[in-house]
């Protein structure tokens, strides 16, 4: 009774491991969305992009104004949830509160070279750069507006984070640089 007692524990455990093994949690590595579905964790920034990008839960820490060029400001910062590192910066502002040239074509130029010349392409007016390093960015110039994702802290397995910053910039154009109304949060 007692062989059968301990065996039955043995295979307990080790279906306990089993189980734990294959429900480890690994960061996802499927690409971040180009194209922005809901849920959105702030107007018109899809959540499950910045779960990607963060490699994990992550909350909305602020959000500040509004989308477009008629706009003066937007902003979103997203977290990881809980003690995780990392965070999320998504901006729009009139390129001219950037000291350097007023002319769009001009800030375009500058911006190439400060983000180091890696040209994004997108469906979109206006152009865009990611820059790559250890503040890993992506910025687009637009209708006089400049709109940037910034990833801060963020090193998460398998992903590239350059890469992350540039899907999710590319998902706001509609909305940052066309004529589409940004969808609100989804509050819960």
């Amino acid at each position: 009774m007692r062989t059968r007692s301990v065996a039955a524990l043995a295979a307990l455990v080790v279906l306990v491991g089993v189980l734990a093994a294959c429900t480890s949690s690994s960061p996802d590595t499927a690409p971040v969305p180009t194209t922005a579905s809901s849920p959105y964790i702030c107007s018109g920034v899809q959540a499950r992009g910045m779960t990607l990008a963060l490699g994990g839960d992550v909350t909305r820490e602020a959000t500040d104004g509004r989308w477009g060029a008629d706009s003066q400001y937007f902003s979103c910062t997203v977290v990881r949830s809980g003690d995780a590192k990392g965070s999320a910066l998504v901006t729009s502002v009139p390129t001219q509160t950037f000291p350097g040239p007023a002319d769009q074509d001009e800030a375009i130029a500058a911006l190439a070279t400060s983000y180091g010349g890696d040209a994004i392409e997108a469906d979109a007016d206006g152009a865009g750069y990611v820059r790559e390093g250890d503040h890993p960015a992506a910025a687009w110039i637009c209708h006089g507006m400049t709109t940037r994702v910034e990833l801060q802290g963020v090193d998460v397995e398998g992903r590239d984070a350059a890469t992350d910053a540039r899907s999710l910039l590319v998902s706001t154009l509609p909305w940052a640089c066309g004529s589409e109304p940004a969808p609100g949060a989804d509050d819960s």
